[in-house]
């Protein structure tokens, strides 16, 4: 069972904790340290509002911008006002405004993520609407915390005269003088001549006149750069070569800077690259020696933590980790063994009206490959449903509209109550050791055949219909 959505969290205070000397089974979220508690059970790129009162992050990749108020936790959307709306980050100007960066319409992951990838200026002021710049560019970009200064890395994807593998780093302003925002006084910055080093702008330090920026290298390996913007001078942080560092979350000061590191491999073993990746702490003096391990996720199989931001006040870091629901090696199987009708399933939850289906049972391929049921019901209590699995489909379940509890146990320790039904592929069961989660259109969870005792349509916080798509993939043995 996997759910696609992340969670995000906070840590409270920056420690290290004794590292281990191989990977352990279970969660990591089970078992947080006292420095760092959930903040939410979906979400990624997390970015802290200029007062340090507020986090802005994204339901998803090609989804909606979110805003949570650290007190009192309650979320409101920033740009549920626009219909299907695709974005990939959302960060804050010193303003409080926002950039946005994603494209206008989704296409395909590929098209959407690197062709069609632009910049748009969101207001502060509530009911706002995007408003788009007409600047294309690559993955994420700096943004200066004490002025209205960016920079941002362009590849061939969005303008073909750059030569194929190259990259460049773009810095310039934003300008809202006009009341209509612009960009304005864009220089190029720095250049790559080929893909041995492909860019990407992270953040800028010692009062903007510094920027640390990404060198992705072949073999999916990365290292931590700083560009002296006066000087031009390059300096390789990280000094690491055939490992994984990527800077993401300056500290206050700009004399370090959070890393997505693979470093705990040395010890811990697997694969090299983000992969295997915790969060660590450099310090940007040129050695590469000042690495400290802040987060421990990786020490579990299939654990890690990534996409770190620090708050102004260097008190709090913010980061994304894999929902503790996943059940990764599953997934990795069923996907390999049956890629198109997994394609076409998440497709179709992506591309297709869903508040518009009406209740009933759809199907994809013209056979039972791939079927999809569309529910209406009322919520019930936990005691009014049992725990069901399947031996021959896995599901996909997703809220379209209200709030559900949904409830997964181990199926291994399940109580048979009802015998298998070979025509409906179920069978149901009681479990004391179910675990609860919140189910709403933000998130979705993935049930395996024989793995995931599971149940839903419980009562949440809201009360009224709960409508539901449950895509059925028929999986291998």
């Amino acid at each position: 069972m996997k759910t696609v959505c992340t969670s995000i969290a906070i840590l409270l205070s920056f420690f290290s904790i004794a590292q281990t000397a191989q990977r352990k089974a279970g969660s990591p979220i089970d078992n947080l340290p006292a420095n760092i508690q959930v903040l939410t059970t979906f979400g990624e790129r997390a970015d802290f509002s200029p007062d340090n009162k507020q986090v802005a992050f994204m339901t998803k990749s090609f989804g909606d911008a979110m805003m949570i108020d650290l007190e009192t936790h309650r979320i409101k959307c920033l740009t549920c006002n626009v219909p299907a709306a695709a974005f990939l980050r959302v960060m804050h100007l010193s303003t409080g405004d926002y950039i946005l960066i994603g494209p206008d319409k989704f296409t395909d992951i590929h098209t959407s993520r690197e062709r069609d990838n632009e910049l748009w200026f969101l207001s502060k002021q509530p009911g706002s609407k995007p408003v788009r710049f007409g600047e294309k560019m690559s993955e994420g970009m700096a943004i200066s915390k004490k002025g209205m200064k960016i920079a941002y890395s362009q590849l061939h994807a969005q303008y073909p005269e750059i030569k194929p593998g190259s990259s460049r780093i773009i810095m310039a302003d934003i300008d809202l003088s006009s009341g209509t925002p612009k960009i304005s006084n864009k220089k190029v910055v720095y250049e790559s001549a080929d893909s041995t080093c492909t860019l990407e702008a992270q953040d800028f330090f010692d009062n903007d006149s510094k920027m640390t920026f990404i060198c992705y290298e072949p073999t999916h390996m990365a290292s931590v750069m700083t560009i002296d913007l006066n000087t031009k001078q390059i300096i390789n942080h990280s000094q690491k070569p055939n490992t994984y560092n990527e800077c993401e979350g300056i500290f206050p000061d700009g004399k370090y800077t959070c890393v997505e590191a693979d470093r705990q491999c040395d010890q811990l073993g697997g694969r090299r690259g983000p992969w295997n990746i915790d969060i660590w702490k450099l310090k940007l003096d040129g050695t590469g020696k000042d690495f400290v391990r802040l987060t421990h996720f990786n020490d579990y199989e299939g654990g890690k933590a990534s996409n770190p931001v620090v708050s102004a006040d260097g008190r709090l870091m913010a980061f994304r980790t894999p929902s503790a629901t996943i059940n990764k090696a599953a997934f990795a199987k069923q996907y390999k063994a049956h890629k198109p009708w997994w394609d076409s399933a998440f497709a179709y939850l992506k591309q297709t009206d869903l508040a518009a289906l009406k209740p009933g049972r759809y199907t994809l391929y013209g056979n039972d490959d791939v079927y999809v049921n569309v529910t209406e019901t009322s919520p019930k209590s936990k005691d009014e449903v049992l725990f069901e699995a399947h031996k021959n489909y896995a599901d996909i379940h997703c809220v379209v509209s209200g709030q559900e509890q949904i409830g997964i146990a181990p199926y291994a320790s399940a109580v048979l109550k009802k015998e298998y039904d070979p025509a409906k592929d179920i069978a149901f069961y009681t479990s004391a050791e179910g675990k609860y989660y919140l189910s709403d259109a933000a998130v979705f969870f993935i049930m395996f055949p024989e793995k995931d005792a599971h149940c839903g349509g419980i009562k949440a916080k809201e009360n009224g219909t709960i409508k539901k798509v449950v895509v059925k993939v028929r999986t291998s043995k």
